[in-house]
């Protein structure tokens, strides 16, 4: 056979006839039909002869198999396949996005959901590779519904349960989440410019007016961030609406909910999802969460007598160093700053 660059392959439907036509003389399956396999080629790549001689080949291995009937036809093609943006990388504090950005993002706790469970949300946990396969793993119960029965389940072949990035709900108050963001900066916007109104009349030409140098410097920033923020939520609400748009993954293997389980006897509530790589893996930063830290500091109960050795976050990711064991939370030798042991 000529070598040909194909880009796609039409599927043949076959029916099958009962007593309706006679059949040709080499019949052998009991179809009966003429129908096309269409072959799709690169625009520029075939020729008449090469056509004619491939056309032979394909019927003939067709007819190896007992297939008889088919036309092969041709049409140049590009197929382009299409599984929606890639998530964005985490971002740093400097970035105006970043009050909006992190569901959609690689960083540890993405919202999820499942595309046939859309109203039934859940968190993406922790991600881990087998060779160059990505996983996820999230809850049991998320993806699979009370009245779907508490089964095991493990992907084959056949339909995919696909995970997608945010249900319905989560998405809707994502897009109001970036429109509350750009009202905000809309109403500092116009505190500044009235602060400059202000100032304006009391300049000092003599001496410079760092406080009104500030304050416009202040309204460029915050008018900058709404132009970020607007083009931001144009371009979600078009590439990311659809929920097909959002697919992340497809469900692999998920045991049943078990709140039995061997010692230490944890709940079992756990699924395991394959990631899109072309999506995740370019962007991702590791087993990280992202935080606000000024936000995470204020929750924090600070001792007078005992300092912290929590240092910021600059970059918004949080990296994981590993898991406590049962042990290691009841008899903890870990120390703060003043070398004092830590209770426990």
């Amino acid at each position: 056979m000529p070598y040909i660059p194909v880009d796609s392959l039409s599927d043949v439907v076959y029916r099958l006839v009962v007593d309706q036509y006679d059949p040709p003389p080499d019949y052998q399956l009991g179809f009966w039909a003429t129908l096309p396999l269409t072959v799709g080629v690169l625009p520029n790549t075939l020729t008449g002869e090469k056509a004619f001689h491939s056309s032979h080949d394909i019927l003939n291995l067709l007819k190896e198999h007992g297939i008889f009937n088919i036309d092969a036809a041709y049409r140049e093609s590009v197929v382009r396949g299409f599984s929606g943006p890639e998530l964005f990388a985490p971002v740093s504090n400097s970035n105006p996005l970043k009050n909006v950005i992190n569901p959609v993002t690689t960083a540890l706790g993405l919202p999820i959901a499942g595309l046939q469970t859309l109203k039934s949300p859940g968190t993406m946990g922790f991600y881990f590779k087998v060779s160059d396969v990505l996983y996820g793993v999230t809850a049991h119960h998320v993806l699979f519904p009370e009245d779907q029965g508490n089964n095991e389940y493990s992907y084959v072949v056949g339909p995919k349960k696909k995970v997608i990035l945010m249900g319905t709900r989560a998405f809707t108050n994502f897009l109001i989440s970036i429109w509350g963001n750009i009202g905000t900066l809309n109403d500092t916007v116009s505190f500044l410019e009235q602060s400059i109104t202000t100032l304006i009349p009391s300049l000092d030409t003599s001496c410079p007016n760092t406080e009104l140098a500030e304050t416009q410097l202040r309204l460029g920033i915050t008018q900058t961030a709404i132009e970020e923020l607007k083009r931001f939520y144009l371009m979600i609400k078009k590439q990311w609406s659809k929920p097909r748009d959002r697919i992340i993954g497809h469900v692999i293997w998920a045991p049943p909910i078990s709140v039995c389980t061997t010692s230490p006897s944890y709940t079992k509530d756990v699924c395991v999802v394959k990631l899109d790589e072309k999506k995740i893996l370019t962007k991702l930063e590791g087993k990280c969460p992202e935080i606000d830290t000024l936000t995470l500091i204020s929750l924090l109960y600070s001792h007078t007598d005992d300092p912290s050795d929590f240092t910021d976050v600059l970059d918004r990711l949080l990296e994981l160093r590993g898991i406590l064991s049962a042990q290691e939370i009841c008899t903890s030798d870990k120390k703060d700053a003043m070398a004092t042991p830590c209770d426990t």
